[in-house]
């Protein structure tokens, strides 16, 4: 779920735009996914044997075990008002340019020297969305809470 949203008209259309954090606020039910279901059965041993790769991941158990289910996007979306289509997401536009620009601090964490440790969770946790107009153009500002800083 967004952890902000934002309005926005261009061209006589209204749009929304969420931070796409991902925070559980309502629910309570999650395991290690080590931990959960069989799905380890449907997948590749050179993957399992990654388990830095993915043992920190927390999956929803209320959901069933016919498939995993997590939370955290790290993007931000821009939906039509009038009919909530989705028309963009930066999918993980985020990650890819924090890991260009800042290599040594990659999906690091605000509360811990650790390098890569918000990889399994929800990444650079985009926080917050505001739109102003900036030498005439408008933009959209979403800051990230982990690694802190402001995407444009």
């Amino acid at each position: 779920m967004p952890d902000a949203i934002s309005t926005v008209t261009v061209n006589g259309e209204d749009y929304l735009l969420t931070a796409n954090e991902g925070d559980a606020t309502e629910w309570e039910e999650f395991v290690n996914v080590s931990d959960f279901g069989d799905w380890k059965e449907n997948v590749p041993g050179s993957v399992l044997a990654q388990t830095d790769k993915y043992d920190k991941l927390e999956v929803l158990t209320d959901r069933g075990t016919d498939a995993i289910y997590t939370l955290g996007s790290r993007s931000f979306s821009i939906w039509k008002a009038d009919t909530m289509e989705q028309v963009f997401d930066s999918g993980s536009d985020f990650e890819t340019i924090t890991a260009q620009r800042l290599p040594d601090y990659f999906n690091w964490s605000n509360d811990d020297d650790e390098m890569d440790k918000r990889s399994a969770k929800k990444g650079p946790e985009p926080e917050e969305i505001k739109t102003g107009i900036i030498d005439g153009k408008l933009v959209a500002m979403i800051g990230l809470e982990r690694i802190g800083g402001v995407m444009t």
